[in-house]
């Protein structure tokens, strides 16, 4: 465990959101939300290890099939690492020369090195790595191919998002046109909160927000509920 981790001010309102979504069609779909708060920032680094892995296993059969250009995804610093992660034998390869495979093993090195880091640039940079390569195994113009992604966000970035999001699940329920059924349960569970979203909608969009712990409270109930309503589907 490192000693040095960078470590977010102990305020509420400097909470940590990580949100991340994957769907395998016809084997799992996942909408994970949760915030970290600074005493938590160990548990929020090893949840990021831990999806990691877990995404790169479950969608290994597409990503071995993906082409990758390692060196529009990786920067100087992070060559060393990277080669660390190939096996003895092909480190010293040229990297248009490693198939898919070798390529995510030093791919994965790099994501999990800047989460050990524990400086949030370095976590942001790993989910920034991780949605790049899982494009690869998201091709296609159909909204339920196979995708994954990652975000980590300030209370100030995770509010408004968050809210928009609630909107337009609910707003799909008064469409005609076709929504993805995933949409229209999140919009049917929420659509009772919708006057409280309203409330809400102006706080988060303010240039200040949060503006206190109290303000970022009322929003972490909503969120809350959004991961009891989304937990009791996945395992219903």
């Amino acid at each position: 465990m490192a000693t040095n981790a960078e470590r977010p001010p102990n305020t509420a309102t400097e909470l940590l959101f990580v949100h991340a979504y994957h769907n395998l069609p016809g084997v799992s779909e996942t909408d994970w939300i949760e915030y970290y708060a600074p005493s938590e920032f160990q548990r929020l680094r090893d949840d990021l290890k831990a999806h990691i892995e877990l995404q790169l296993e479950l969608f290994a059969e597409y990503l071995s099939e993906a082409e990758y250009d390692v060196e529009s995804s990786i920067g100087d610093r992070e060559e060393g690492v990277f080669r660390c992660g190939l096996s003895p034998a092909d480190r010293d390869k040229p990297v248009d020369e490693l198939n898919a495979l070798d390529t995510l093993g030093g791919f994965r090195a790099v994501m999990l090195h800047h989460v050990a880091s524990g400086k949030l640039a370095d976590m942001r940079r790993a989910a920034w790595l991780f949605d790049h390569i899982m494009e690869g195994a998201s091709e296609g113009p159909f909204k339920r191919n196979p995708e994954s992604y990652l975000s980590i966000q300030t209370a100030a970035q995770f509010g408004p998002w968050f809210v928009d999001r609630l909107f337009r699940s609910i707003e799909s329920l008064k469409q005609t046109r076709r929504y993805d059924p995933y949409t229209k349960f999140i919009g049917g569970k929420f659509e009772a909160l919708e006057p409280v979203l309203r409330m809400l909608r102006p706080l988060v969009l303010d240039e200040g927000w949060p503006h206190s712990d109290l303000a970022l409270g009322r929003l972490l109930l909503i969120v809350d509920c959004f991961k009891e309503v989304v937990e009791e589907e996945w395992h219903s």
